[in-house]
């Protein structure tokens, strides 16, 4: 059951918005899957069912309902690595 976002889910999308990079990502892994990750993935399963009432073809796996951290920068101006 999705319980809300904590204070280190906003300080983590501040600090990478500051370290994007690799080794901040690395060494904060965990917090990421912990305290980013996991409760948007609890937030999309509970939104499921009213998005599947507007659109029943609506794609219901996790992994396309909440987009990856990981941006792709080959065609973009802006090249940092991870959303924030």
């Amino acid at each position: 059951m999705f319980e809300g976002f904590t204070a280190d889910t906003c300080r983590f999308l501040f600090e990478i918005g500051f370290q994007n990079n690799k080794e901040f990502f690395e060494a904060n892994r965990a917090r990421y899957e912990r305290e980013v990750k996991l409760p948007l993935q609890k937030l999309a399963m509970e939104l499921l069912p009213g998005m599947l009432e507007i659109d029943p073809d609506f794609d219901q796996r996790v992994g396309c309902i909440v987009s990856r951290i990981r941006r792709d920068t080959r065609f973009s101006r802006d090249k940092s690595l991870y959303r924030n």
